[in-house]
């Protein structure tokens, strides 16, 4: 009998890469976000808010797994912990009164070692799925390809493009998404081995690609990352450690084959 999961997020580019994997594989997929749009045309979407905890319980009825992709703007410490605290803990509360079996979160490569600003609030999170009464399951990846295209968009200030100068190891948001395919379909198994891209890469060197590919002509200009966060991001903190798992095409084998646009 198929499973009946509901994407947290499902709007957002891994969250989208997520439905369409769990649809190909034949689950009956629901997604929530905060504009109830709908991703696929075989998929039930629903309106809340994750925060409040608006529309979840409805969302939550009849459903086998949650695949956690959704994310607060703030890189505030304070503000993101207190968004994925206290929606883990609603998930956990509705999700046991109507039966839920799984709770798959995503989180991020190396944030026990960069403690710090938005990943305080991952690194609660992860503990309160895999704490709470809801089996849970903790995916950690590294930062997407599509990260370059959202850097040269939001960073952007006349000719200029400011990006952190930082050692990344990205992947791809599909290949993530069939992960998570995969483990909201299976048993619950706690934290499980990361997944990264094949290859390690700068992210000055990723935009800087990135928008030679695109024909967009900009001036990138690296932004040294200074402080605590700084140094350990400088010293490959967020890079895959050999236990990880490498899955899918590097960054500019995924931009040969146009992804990006």
């Amino acid at each position: 009998m198929a499973k009946t999961v509901l994407v947290l997020g499902g709007t957002g580019i891994v969250g989208r890469c997520t439905v369409n994997s769990l649809l190909h594989q034949g689950a009956h997929v629901r997604t929530f976000s905060r504009s109830g749009e709908r991703v696929a045309e075989d998929t039930v979407p629903f309106r809340g808010d994750l925060f409040t905890g608006e529309g979840l319980e409805s969302a939550l009825q009849g459903v086998d797994s949650v695949v956690d992709v959704s994310t607060v703007r703030s890189l505030s410490a304070k503000t993101s912990a207190k968004f994925f605290s206290s929606s883990t803990k609603r998930i956990h509360e509705f999700g046991k009164r109507s039966g839920l079996n799984h709770i798959v979160a995503l989180s991020i490569v190396g944030i026990d070692a960069a403690p710090y600003s938005y990943y305080v609030g991952k690194l609660k999170q992860e503990s309160l799925v895999l704490d709470g009464p809801v089996p849970g399951t903790v995916l950690r990846a590294t930062q997407f390809h599509e990260m370059a295209a959202q850097m040269a968009g939001r960073f952007t200030r006349g000719p200029f493009t400011f990006v952190p100068d930082m050692p990344v190891q990205p992947v791809a948001a599909a290949e993530v998404g069939s992960v998570l395919s995969d483990l909201a379909l299976g048993a619950p198994t706690g934290r499980v081995p990361d997944v990264a891209g094949p290859r390690q890469e700068k992210m000055v060197s990723m935009v800087r690609h990135y928008l030679r590919s695109n024909g967009i002509r900009r001036i990138v200009v690296p932004i040294p990352m200074s402080g605590r966060y700084g140094k350990v991001v400088r010293g490959g903190a967020l890079l895959a450690d050999a236990s990880a798992k490498l899955v899918g095409p590097s960054f500019t084998e995924w931009l040969s084959a146009g992804h990006d646009r």
